[in-house]
């Protein structure tokens, strides 16, 4: 596998998850570690965290509680724009 082969790889990898990210808060808002269970992980990984990150950058997933981001009761929900986004890709 050739270096331009991995980042495809990679790049997939992670649109795939990102899909199913997207997938689990359609329905309802969810922790991180709520994600973590419904994507069948054991923990959270930093390509999650990435995930999450990109998701949230592109604003299309947002925290339920903007305006404290580590609070213990934080979860993420999907916005218009990531409904739109998801539809799109279904």
């Amino acid at each position: 596998m050739n270096l331009r082969q991995i980042g495809a790889h990679s790049r997939a990898q992670s649109e795939a998850q990102s899909i199913a990210v997207m997938k689990a808060v359609l329905v309802r808002p969810m922790s991180a570690n709520g994600l973590i269970q419904a994507l069948g992980m054991k923990s959270k990984t930093g390509a999650l965290k990435r995930t999450l990150a990109e998701l949230m950058a592109d604003g299309l997933i947002e925290y339920t509680i903007p305006d404290k981001p580590t609070n213990r009761l934080q979860k993420y929900r999907l916005t218009d724009k990531g409904r739109n986004a998801f539809e799109e890709h279904r």
